[in-house]
Order: C-alpha cells, then structure tokens, then sequence
C-alpha cells in the first residue's frame, strides 16, 4: 500500500501542485482512456495507469530491476521483472517520467516491493521467489 507523508502532502498543497501529488501510484482501475503512445503510460494526474511486466523466473539471475517514479516529488520504487522486460520498462519509465510536473516536495528513498527501504548498509536486491522477481532491503 503507499504510503503518503503528511509533510509531502502539505508541500504539494502549498505549491498549489498539479493532481500527481496526490497519488502514489497509478493503476489500471484509475486509468483514463487513451494515455500515452507507449504501453498506455498515464503519470502525473489524480488517475493514472503504469504497466506491469513479466516477473517470471527460475533463479535470480532471470531478473532485473526497474527504478520507477511513483509520483512528481520523486519517490521511487524498485521493481523486480524478468531481465527480458528491461528494455520495455525502460521506454515506459521514460514516458511516465516525462509525464509528471515539476514538485517542490523532497523524494523519498527508493522502497523495494516488500515495503521496506535500505538502512545501514543495505541495498535494494531482487530475488526469484516462488518463481516470481520481486526486490526487497537487505
């Protein structure tokens, strides 16, 4: 579930903001019609729609990780998907991104798909689990 601050909530209240501060993540269920060229990628308004990609895998080395922008203060979230994916991810980041207005409210560290984000020396990993990539903070 994302998690939204109270102080990255004032900041784009303040800022009188475009709506994409008010979501974390965009999907499918709030996604307009039409969108973007590129995979339907919708970012940066009140409803939008990111893609999901193949996590299938045998080890981990099948997968890769995808930094995606979740909102327009910057937040990310690492996504685990099958390396084959990559490419494809990457086009669509580019449009999502491209998609958010400026914020004048700080980014949060990158979370992985566990919920958690790194502290003290950990990173960010993805593993092939119950054959699916998945990232978390180790």
């Amino acid at each position: 579930m994302p998690v939204v601050t109270i102080r990255g909530l004032v900041l784009c209240a303040l800022a009188a903001l475009a709506p994409a501060c008010q979501s974390d993540r965009a999907t499918p269920s709030d996604a307009p019609p039409g969108g973007d060229a590129v995979d339907g990628v919708q970012c940066g308004g009140v409803s939008g729609m990111f893609p999901t990609f193949d996590k299938t895998c045998s080890v981990a080395d099948d997968c890769g990780i995808g930094i995606h922008q979740t909102n327009c203060c910057g937040a990310t979230l690492a996504i685990g998907m099958a390396k084959g994916e990559l490419t494809r991810f990457a086009a669509d980041e580019k449009a999502c991104v491209d998609q958010y207005p400026p914020c004048a409210c700080p980014a949060t560290p990158t979370a992985a798909e566990d919920g958690h984000t790194p502290v003290g020396g950990q990173s960010i990993v993805v593993d092939c689990a119950a054959r699916r990539c998945m990232t978390s903070a180790r």
